[in-house]
């Protein structure tokens, strides 16, 4: 519209090398460049990154009475995923084939509410729940508002162990994820407070708070429990230095790390991330530097399938990643309660392979350090001139 096509040209191709899905065509701002060749062109680059890509397909399906299922887990021991829906309160048992039994519900002994994230402390056969009450809940308290706190419970039979209620320190606190160092520890994201929180010692306690953050979405440690990593939906990505009690943003040139909601550690020196405000919505592979304070590299795994409305949290096995394609948080108006002639489907648990395209990818990085170590010595060899 002000008359700046190169301007333009290169923010749509900036668009298309980040993978994003934008159609230009319809938009009335591009009329000044719609007939050009260059227009033309990149128009259908975009249109490329709209297709579906990857080899993920659906693995089980989850019952859709449970609605609002944010979060899921598994369970290694008894080879199972558990769910949990921020609407009913109730965390699902699922086996392979589907079959889904509710293994833990909201009654007057635990108080529990709406259930936002789960964990799993395999070692110990713990599960952790983090319950807020909030109005999505659907027998929503208003007098008991951001109520809650994080719950342990016996892995084995779901008898609840202990709970470990939000400080009182009139902030609201809902956690989005969790995860479990090796010694125990829960780390847990607070996206209401842009904060992390911390079990030490049988106590929770507000970790970290950051001016940075706007809200922390996703959590992945790692295997020194030296890094933290999260994701902040509006800012991308940081890792938090548990050493040094530093924050520090992670970047990549060239690529777009907004909208992550989980994140997860996977084969050490990998972050599986789950991009679902992008467009299309998306599964990354984030390959960490040998510190494992930077990123070396980024690849898609899984891009634009039809049934990835609202895609959301996720969790590793051994034989791939598998995550909520369709969690549909869309149908639900800011109470929980589904929108006026809507009706959510089954959810569908679709799994991938993070090796997926993994050769290619480290060819490639490899061929990009040796030409940066080439650019190096010539450069080195002309001064030495």
């Amino acid at each position: 519209q002000l008359g700046e096509k190169s301007a333009a040209y290169d923010t749509l191709i900036t668009l298309q090398k980040q993978g994003m899905a934008f159609d230009p065509t319809t938009d009335s701002a591009f009329k000044a460049v719609s007939d050009t060749p260059a227009f033309k062109y990149i128009a259908e680059g975009l249109a490329v990154n709209a297709k579906p890509f990857g080899e993920g397909k659906v693995a089980m399906t989850v019952q859709n009475d449970a609605e609002l299922i944010e979060s899921m887990a598994f369970d290694s021991k008894r080879n199972r995923f558990l769910f949990a829906s921020a609407r009913t309160g109730e965390i699902l048992s699922v086996d392979n084939s589907g079959l889904s039994k509710r293994f833990v519900v909201p009654d007057v002994i635990n108080r529990m509410s709406g259930v936002y994230a789960i964990a799993i402390d395999a070692k110990n056969d713990y599960l952790y729940a983090a319950s807020t009450m909030t109005s999505t809940y659907e027998k929503f308290k208003p007098d008991q508002m951001g109520v809650g706190g994080i719950y342990q419970f016996d892995l084995a039979d779901s008898k609840l162990l202990k709970l470990f209620p939000y400080p009182a320190d009139g902030k609201l606190r809902i956690i989005s994820s969790m995860t479990v160092a090796n010694n125990g520890d829960i780390y847990a994201a607070d996206v209401a407070s842009r904060s992390v929180m911390q079990i030490r010692a049988n106590k929770l306690t507000q970790m970290f708070t950051s001016n940075a953050l706007t809200g922390v979405r996703g959590l992945a440690l790692s295997d020194d429990n030296k890094r933290l990593y999260l994701s902040d939906y509006e800012m991308g990505l940081f890792y938090a230095d548990l050493e040094l009690n530093q924050i520090r943003a992670m970047e990549i040139n060239g690529h777009n790390l907004g909208g992550i909601d989980g994140v997860y550690l996977w084969d050490k020196k990998y972050l599986i991330a789950l991009q679902n405000s992008t467009l299309p919505s998306r599964i990354v592979r984030i390959e960490l530097n040998d510190s494992g304070t930077g990123i070396a590299s980024l690849q898609p795994l899984e891009a634009a399938k039809p049934d990835m409305l609202s895609p959301t949290y996720g969790a590793l096995k051994t034989d791939g990643f598998y995550y909520i394609a369709n969690s549909q948080r869309d149908l639900y108006d800011v109470s929980g309660k589904i929108m006026s002639g809507e009706k959510p489907e089954r959810r569908r648990i679709y799994r991938i392979d993070p090796k997926f395209g993994l050769a290619e990818a480290q060819r490639q990085a490899q061929a990009l350090r040796n030409a940066e170590a080439a650019k190096k010595r010539n450069a080195a060899a002309g001064s030495n001139k």
